[in-house]
C-alpha cells in the first residue's frame, strides 16, 4: 500500500508540473516570447533539462521513501522477534539447600533449539548446571556439547506450547544443593537456545531477553556417549 500510495503521489507531482508547463508555454506564446524557431528550440531545451531534473528529483525521492519504509518494516519484525521469545519463560521451583529444579515453558510461535539451561549464585564462581532427567522419556534429546562459559548438556529441541523441566546435574556440583547460607534472590536461573533462524537467545527467571553471540565452544575433554548419560542424575523431578 506505501508503494501505491507514493506511485499516486508522483503522478500527481508530474501532472502539476507538466499543467504549469503547458501555462507557461501558452503566457510565453501570447506575449511573443516565442516568435521564431531558435527560441522554440531553446525554450524547449530548457523545459526538457527541467523535467528531467525533476523525474531525478522524484525518483531520489521515491527511494528515500521506500528505504525508510524497509527501515520500518524491519524495526517492526525485529520488535516482533523479541515480543515472540519473550513468551519463553523460566520458572525456578527451589531455593536454598535444595538440588535446583528449572521449568523451561515454550510460550513462543515456534520451537526453540539447542538449549542450555543453569544458574548462577551471586558470590560463586562455579555455576550449577541443568539438563534433562534420564528417567523423563525424552533424555535421548540431551547431548555432551561444549558452548560457551563453561556449558555442555545440551538439549535438542522444546516444541511450542511446551513446558521442560531441568534439573541440577549432581555430579558437576559434587552431588551438593545450593548452600543454605545463600539468599534466594541471589540465585538466578537462566537458558540459552537458538531460535528457528539459528539466532541465540538469553533469558533468566526476572524476564530479561537478550540477543546474543556465544562464545567459541571450548574444545571438548571427554566426550560421553549421550546413551549412558553418565552425567545425570535420574532422580524424579521434585524428588530430594
Amino acid at each position: 500500500m506505501a508503494a501505491i500510495r507514493q506511485w499516486l503521489t508522483t503522478r500527481r507531482v508530474v501532472a502539476v508540473a507538466l499543467a504549469l508547463v503547458v501555462i507557461l508555454t501558452i503566457a510565453l506564446l501570447a506575449a511573443g516570447v516565442l516568435s521564431n524557431p531558435a527560441r522554440v528550440t531553446a525554450y524547449a531545451t530548457a523545459v526538457l533539462a527541467v523535467g528531467a531534473v525533476g523525474l531525478a528529483a522524484g525518483a531520489i525521492g521515491t527511494y528515500l521513501e521506500q528505504r525508510d519504509a524497509n527501515r520500518r518494516q524491519a524495526d517492526q519484525y525485529a520488535a516482533a522477534k523479541v515480543t515472540d521469545i519473550a513468551q519463553v519463560r523460566i520458572e525456578r521451583h527451589t531455593g536454598p539447600g535444595e538440588f535446583l529444579e528449572v521449568i523451561v515453558d515454550n510460550g513462543s510461535s515456534r520451537a526453540i533449539r539447542e538449549i542450555y539451561v543453569w544458574a548462577d549464585v551471586r558470590g560463586m564462581t562455579a555455576r550449577y548446571h541443568l539438563a534433562m532427567l534420564v528417567n523423563s522419556g525424552v533424555a535421548r534429546g540431551m547431548r555432551n556439547v561444549p558452548h560457551g562459559q563453561d556449558l555442555y548438556w545440551q538439549f535438542r529441541s522444546i516444541p511450542p506450547g511446551t513446558p521442560a523441566i531441568f534439573d541440577q546435574l549432581r555430579d558437576m556440583s559434587d552431588n551438593q544443593p545450593v548452600p543454605s547460607s545463600v539468599a534466594d534472590h541471589d540465585i538466578t536461573a537462566y537458558a540459552e537456545f537458538t531460535d528457528v533462524n539459528g539466532n541465540w537467545w538469553r533469558i533468566d527467571e526476572d524476564g530479561n531477553v537478550n540477543q546474543i553471540q556465544p562464545d567459541p565452544p571450548p574444545p571438548a575433554p571427554n566426550p560421553v556417549d549421550p546413551a549412558t548419560m553418565s552425567g545425570l542424575t535420574g532422580k524424579q523431578a521434585g524428588q530430594p
